[in-house]
């Protein structure tokens, strides 16, 4: 008796172990590592506008337009161009200062330092180069400014002259030697108004 008892009892427990094994391998698993069908084609769309994107802002030898490849290089000013409204605001500077009209001085030194923007797409090497004449040349001048002296504008603006010309011999265009200026390059402006450096709500000390 004790025996079949025990026998039907071993035999209840393989029935359930059965059972249960049964239901676990029918569960669905937790998480799955393969995306779906959607989630892949969503993945590939995310692709292509950043692979899009970078093609625009990103890829400065070509970016594909209308089935052409059309150079950022090729429609961006030129440094020539560039430093010729360089060179007009420059001139123009200096009788701003002589006239003292210290506002617009102000205003041409931070216009000509953006004319040179473009130069971040054009010659990125030159970036370097680009900020330590700056430090080295415009922003002692910008200081002259502040200070409204004449005298000391005048000799930095000549020794920012010769800086420009050694640049000019370095990168062998040594026949574009610059000269004081005789008069400016916007004859139209009033470089004879009294206005202070703040006058020019962008007027930032350097180093401020």
């Amino acid at each position: 008796m004790r025996k079949s008892i025990l026998l039907g009892g071993v035999l209840l427990l393989f029935v359930l172990g059965i059972v249960l094994s049964g239901c676990s391998q029918s569960q669905p698993p937790v998480a799955q590592s393969t995306p779906t069908p959607s989630s892949a084609a969503a993945d590939q769309e995310v692709l292509k506008r950043i692979e899009a994107i970078e093609k625009k802002v990103g890829n400065v030898e070509g970016t594909p337009f209308n089935g052409k490849d059309i150079s950022i290089l090729g429609t961006t000013p030129m440094f020539a161009l560039t430093m010729r409204e360089y060179g007009d605001r420059y001139s123009d500077m200096f009788f701003a200062a002589k006239g003292g009209n210290w506002a617009l001085a102000a205003y041409l030194d931070h216009y000509l330092r953006k004319a040179l923007t473009w130069t971040k797409v054009t010659k990125p090497l030159a970036q370097d180069s680009i900020n330590s004449f700056n430090k080295t040349y415009l922003d002692p001048l910008l200081v002259t400014v502040g200070k409204k002296d004449f005298k000391a504008f005048e000799e930095q603006y000549n020794k920012t002259l010769q800086g420009c010309n050694a640049c000019h011999k370095a990168m062998g265009y040594g026949f574009v030697e610059i000269l004081p200026p005789k008069e400016p390059a916007d004859k139209h402006m009033d470089y004879s108004k009294k206005t202070e450096p703040k006058d020019y709500k962008d007027f930032k000390l350097p180093g401020s």
